[in-house]
């Protein structure tokens, strides 16, 4: 029987560090060329004067803990969950963007640790193995479409992507394509098989292409049509711009390839285990490994424009901001950059450290810590 929902109508700180604005040495297009994070002329002064960021609400899920959310048409979707194997908790809150009020709720018996994702007015959820079940939601009333379960496979989605009415998911052991609208399964590819054998990194699509990992499948058949050499494993979602594709990697590097071709167009030595994504806006690559430095890259030539130490979470990029978070477990907090330079345009404390990667709508940034308390903003 299908699930229904329930429904509810219901400071400054000193962690600011230094922005490293020199640029390494300019990096031409090729393979062979390589950027590296030595010798960083950062400057550890603390800057002054940094205005306040403005509060707008927060949401706190009653019976687990935020752990990925999604904007779309007005509404903030919320995936929490908590517990133990023996004993989870799984839900879905639909959130008034502008009022933080909650319209519905979606719950289920299984951790939920996949950001929702939203198009044609449903909500789509994977929940935690064992006997991982995906389902579709009507957005506007958190009714249930359909559900299913990855056929044979008892891994659950890193990440869920839905381009043209079709849902691509990696588990780790396979990449499938899903109807959007039935849940039936279009093709499966056998992540276990090549050169990269099953990173469980999320799918990114672009131009008819699923890029998952160092693979590149046809959208449409799931035919592989190329499959990188690049070192070190993968398990985050790949970036695609101006027919480059950005990809961090536990070889401590950020690489761009080719889209078309798989060919290494530059990379950059970040020095350190890389497994958060890289994030490209406006001709620049935003990436870093987790808890050291965000570094501003150009997506052309890989040369470094900034860095920032910071402790941080995934960045999200506005026209001229870049908005990050991060902190102690105890102590978080979360910044508004300026995406020129790196340097703080306002600072919110938080109660914990920020874990829930920001997202972002015209006026307001919405985030989640590590308490599973959410945060609306005003940008």
């Amino acid at each position: 029987m299908d699930k229904q929902p329930s429904r509810r109508h219901n400071s400054r700180r000193e962690y600011l560090l230094a922005v490293g604005t020199a640029g390494l040495a300019s990096i031409a297009g090729c393979s062979s060329n390589t950027s590296s994070d030595n010798n960083d002329p950062s400057d550890d002064s603390t800057p002054n004067d940094v205005d306040a960021g403005t509060q707008q609400w927060t949401f706190e899920p009653e019976k687990s803990k935020a752990q990925g959310l999604t904007v779309a048409d007005g509404m903030v979707y919320v995936s929490a969950g908590s517990g133990s194997r023996d004993n989870e908790h799984g839900a879905v809150h639909a959130i008034d963007a502008t009022t933080g009020d909650q319209q519905w709720t979606f719950e289920t018996d299984k951790f939920i640790d996949v950001s929702p994702k939203v198009a044609n007015g449903t909500v789509y959820i994977a929940e935690h193995p064992p006997d991982t079940t995906l389902y579709a939601l009507d957005a506007a009333s958190g009714d249930q479409q359909w559900s299913t379960e990855p056929n044979g496979d008892d891994n659950s989605p890193s990440s869920l992507t839905i381009t043209d009415n079709t849902l691509y998911f990696n588990t780790g052991f396979y990449t499938y394509a899903l109807d959007a609208t039935s849940g039936e399964e279009q093709w499966k590819f056998d992540m276990t098989s090549g050169a990269s054998a099953a990173p469980k990194a999320p799918p990114q699509v672009s131009n008819g292409t699923v890029y998952v990992g160092k693979k590149a499948l046809d959208a449409t058949s799931g035919d592989l049509q190329w499959e990188s050499d690049i070192d070190g494993r993968i398990e985050s979602k790949p970036a695609v711009a101006d027919g480059s594709v950005y990809l961090t990697t536990w070889g401590k590097k950020v690489h761009a390839l080719n889209a078309a071709s798989g060919d290494q167009q530059w990379e950059f030595d970040t020095e350190r285990i890389m497994n958060l994504p890289a994030t490209v806006a406006n001709g620049t690559v935003y990436a870093g490994p987790n808890g050291e430095k965000l570094h501003a890259l150009d997506a052309t030539s890989g040369e470094r424009q900034w860095s920032r130490k910071s402790h941080f979470s995934i960045p999200a990029v506005g026209d001229e901001s870049i908005y990050v978070g991060g902190g102690e477990v105890d102590d978080g907090y979360f910044y508004s950059l300026s995406a020129a330079d790196g340097s703080p345009n306002w600072e919110l404390s938080s109660d914990k450290r920020v874990t829930v990667p920001p997202q972002l709508d015209d006026n307001t940034v919405y985030f989640g810590t590590f308490s599973g308390t959410v945060y609306a903003v005003s940008r």
